[in-house]
Formats: C-alpha cells, structure tokens, sequence
C-alpha cells in the first residue's frame, strides 16, 4: 500500500491503544565523474522515468558476447546460460508479505529495477494496483529458486549474471557485462567514461565495501551503524552484505558499474525498523564500483533510523549479556517520526480480546456491548499491520537510546508473560488513558510493568553507557525497583525472573522476590515500604 494512506490508516489504530571517523560522505576515491542522475528524497514517492533495456537478460549478454567477436576479434572464454530471472511478487495480504520479507533468498524492491529512477523516494505503488491494495514487489532469484505458488509472482526476464569473484584484475566478465551496457545505449552506468572504439579494454570490476556511521549528538562524534543490510543495485543486479559493528560492510559480488546504494533496516539480531507496514530504508543514490562511505546526520530520517537501529542492537547485547530474555523474534519496531508516542503495544501478537476494564463494572459492560465489535475489527487489523513497538522521532541520541532501552523492556517482559497479560495491560490503558492512578481497576499489571520499564533502562544507561540518569516518577513508583539494582541488593536479571506472568501488583512482585532471595528479604521489605508498598 501506499506509505502516506498505510500510515494514516496505523497511526489511527495505533491511537487507541496508546495515546569522526571519515570524512563527509566519501571514503574512498571515485574512479570516475559518476553521471547516472538521480535526486534522493527521504520521504517521498519514488518517480520512475523510462524503461531501460536489460544489459543482464540473456539475449542481450549473448549480443554483447557476440559484439565482441565480431568487432574486437575476441574469443572470451564465456558460455551464456540463464542464471537468474528478473521476477515480482503480489502479495494478497500482511502474511504473504511476511513470508516475502522474511525469505532470506531474496532480496526485495517496491519499485522496477529496469526502469530509469527520476527521483528514488522511500515508498513506490504501482499505478496500475489501487491504492488500497499490495504493490508489486520486485527481485532478482537463482533459477532454481523455489517459489511459492500461493503467492502471486511473474518471471519478467531471464538473466545471465556470471559469479565471477576475482576483482584483482580485469576479467573476460568484466568486458563482457560492461560491453552490454555499451552497446544498448547505457554508457552513463559505465564507470570508465572513454569510448569503446579507442580501448578495447575496461576498468575490472570491483566488490563494493565502505563504512556506515551516524552522528552522535551526546559524543559529538560520528559512530558506526551497526548490523544493519547494505544493499546496493544497478539494474537487476543486485546484492547486500551485512553491516559490521564497526560499520564496515563488503558486497560479496563483483560489479563493473556505476550503482545504487541503501541500508535496508533489517538488523541481524532479529528485528526490522517498519515505515510503518513495509521495511524503512535510507537511499544515498549511485555511486563508485568501489563503495561508498557516509556520515549520516542525526537530523535526518536516515539518522534517526540509524540511531534507533543502534540502540535495539546493544538492547539485544545487553539481553545476552545478563541473560534477560529477548524481545520475540521478527520485532517490528515502527518509526513513527513526530505522530505517535513510544509504547510497545505487541499488536501483531497480542490474540486475547483487549476490553474495557473501567472502575465501574457496570459502565464497562455498557462499553463493551456497544464498542467491543468495533475494538474486536481494530485488533483484528493491528493483527494484521500493526507494530509490536513504536518509537517517537527522538531529539538526540540519549533520548532515542532511553526510548528505545524503555519500550524494549517492555518486549522483553511480553516475552515471557505473553498474550492474555499484554490484552489486559493494553484494556488498562485504553481504559484510563495512559496510567491512570493506583486505585484503578486491574492497576497493578500496568504498575509493574511500567515499574520494570523504566527501572530497567535507566539502570542499562548508567551501567552500559556511564549515564547519570534517574527514573521518572509516577505512582507505581520505579524507584523502587532502581534502588534495588542501584544498590546492588538485587540484579536486573534477578528482578527479570520473577515477573511472570503471575505478578499481577507490586505485592505479588514483593512476595516472589523475597521468596526467591530470602537472603536479601529485610532489604526488599525494606525498600518496597519505603515508597508505600
């Protein structure tokens, strides 16, 4: 669907339940005047221009082969034989796109490849699908792939891609795939801008590496981007490695052109930046066979995903770390810029029915009876497109790190209390709006959930990231447990093992931790009194 019509239709569900490294931009040298033009907006619609012929397509390899032949008098030891084909796929639903996204055979595009690119935006629908519907989505696959025959898919071309690895010197591929795109009028691609007639040899392609980092505002210095894909493209060719955490990356293939390069926020450690239903990307436009380096600017969408990037993986660091459990795997994390405040609503997993829970039972049936049908037909479609967490546009890194630590403790404690404890805990919120007070029905399930929270990544800020930051106070009362952990009475870890999904209150809470460390039961007794409970 549409980003803007798909965003607006989330950001109305989502409503209701929770109201110096390297130098700028180039870090290697460009081995030619790069002349494929093409503007990169951040937030846009990507705008195509006209369909070019594929240099990669088997007859068209088999032509350049044979121009080869005939005019240079070469004998390339090559044999053309289909490798790949140039396919899409139409998904009919959030599961079939699910199932796409998550292949790790492919390698996914919302927009044609074999078309020239006026302006590259973060979002392509074809014109032709209405607005409401599944876009075309677009990859290149070995042929022997197997596909899906649930899912709708098309083979456009049939390619000839030679795996040729050795970019130390220039091979007979090299001339060949250069020479396709010569000869059917893309000289602009060709990184070696002379005429063919007067050098019968090109540059040897190369495998594309550089660095990724992204600015620090606390530090003010520029930091790697970390686990993140790198993904890069020209035409149907097309290839990603994975971002190192020294933001180092190296495409495993060889390419002898001009090309485009991405990051594609899908990170190693099993969780993917949305925006808001498919994978967010950051486009930097075409550059060198060679690589391409960046300093991102924190200001910028690219930064703030990349910032948000950083701060779920050293969650997840933190989580092997001191053997908490982890956030489900496959985290959708939403990016929702300015539009939507923080929460970790586990919408995509949440299958219990979320209710009204009101102070007044009566009230509440009413509410029910009348609204539950419509709030039924929401989860229903959260289900389906929602996020499990969504994170506000943060204003420097400290906050998006103190976000984002925040919202995935949340995740993690879904983890291990799951699905009927999440719908009451939403039904709370829905119910009184944000927290409510300690009187509220059902407050305590909210209370040491939020207590845990915010305990949880004030302590990963001052423990990993040599913060001096305090919890922020509010009836349930998380100092209670950051006392616990600042002092040394009890670990994060310790405090994790006890929230299951039976510890519905901050006595409960209090019971199960002195019972499992009766050798510490005076200190707990102790500071649970301390602030009332």
């Amino acid at each position: 669907m549409k980003r803007n019509l798909s965003k607006f239709l989330l950001l109305g569900v989502v409503a209701l339940f929770f109201a110096s490294c390297v130098e700028e931009d180039e870090f290697y040298e460009q081995d030619s005047i790069v002349n494929v033009k093409t503007t990169v907006v951040e937030s846009g619609t990507t705008v195509l221009g006209r369909k070019l012929p594929n240099p990669y397509s088997v007859t068209n390899m088999t032509n350049a082969l044979n121009n080869l032949r005939t005019e240079y008098g070469m004998e390339p030891n090559i044999e053309i034989e289909p490798t790949d084909y140039y396919v899409r796929f139409l998904p009919q639903n959030l599961l079939q796109y699910d199932k796409l996204s998550t292949d790790t055979n492919l390698l996914l595009f919302d927009h044609p490849l074999d078309y020239e690119i006026i302006t590259l935006g973060d979002s392509y629908h074809d014109p032709l699908i209405p607005d409401t519907c599944y876009t075309w989505l677009y990859a290149t696959v070995p042929v022997d792939y197997e596909f899906n025959n649930d899912i709708t898919y098309e083979i456009l071309d049939t390619c000839y891609i030679p795996n040729d690895t050795d970019d130390s010197q220039i091979t007979d591929y090299d001339i060949l795939e250069q020479n396709s795109f010569f000869i059917l009028g893309l000289r602009e691609y060709v990184l070696e801008n002379k005429d063919i007639q007067t050098r019968a040899l090109w540059g040897n392609g190369k495998k594309p590496e550089g660095y990724y980092n992204v600015y620090n505002t606390g530090s003010r210095n520029h930091e790697p981007v970390k686990q993140a894909r790198a993904v890069c493209h020209t035409i149907v060719k097309n290839a990603s490695a994975r971002i190192n955490s020294n933001g180092y990356y190296k495409i495993n293939k060889k390419f002898s052109t001009n090309l485009y390069y991405k990051i594609k926020w899908s990170n190693s450690k099993g969780f993917n930046l949305h925006y808001p239903i498919i994978v967010a990307v950051s486009n930097f436009g075409v550059h060198s066979k060679s690589g391409y380096s960046k300093n991102i600017d924190f200001a910028t969408n690219a930064g703030k995903l990349a910032t948000i990037n950083n701060a779920a993986t050293e969650y997840y660091n933190i989580c092997t770390n001191t053997n908490i459990l982890p956030p489900p795997s496959n985290l959708k994390i939403f990016f929702t810029g300015d539009n939507i405040r923080s929460s970790a609503p586990m919408l995509t997993r949440v299958v219990h029915p979320i209710l009204f829970n009101g102070n007044n039972p009566w009230y509440a049936f009413f509410e029910n009876l009348f609204l539950s049908p419509f709030l039924g037909n929401m989860q229903s479609i959260c289900r389906l497109i929602g996020p499990d967490v969504t994170i506000k546009g943060p204003s420097s890194t400290s906050s998006a790190f103190r976000t984002v630590w925040h919202e995935l403790s949340h995740a993690s404690h879904f983890a291990k209390v799951g699905s009927q404890y999440w719908s009451e805990y939403i039904s709370y919120i829905i119910t009184f709006g944000a927290y409510g007070d300690r009187t509220d029905n059902n407050s305590g399930v909210c209370g040491v959930g939020e207590m845990w929270a915010e305990a949880a990544c004030v302590h990963y800020i001052n423990t990993y990231n040599n913060g001096t930051s305090s919890v922020i106070t509010d009836w349930f009362k998380p100092e209670i447990l950051s006392d616990l952990m600042r002092d040394s009475t009890l670990t994060n870890t310790q405090i994790f093992n006890c929230l299951n999904s039976d510890i519905r209150s901050h006595q409960q809470l209090k019971v199960a931790l002195k019972n499992a460390y009766p050798e510490k039961s005076r200190d707990i007794d102790s500071t649970f009194n301390e602030y009332g409970f």
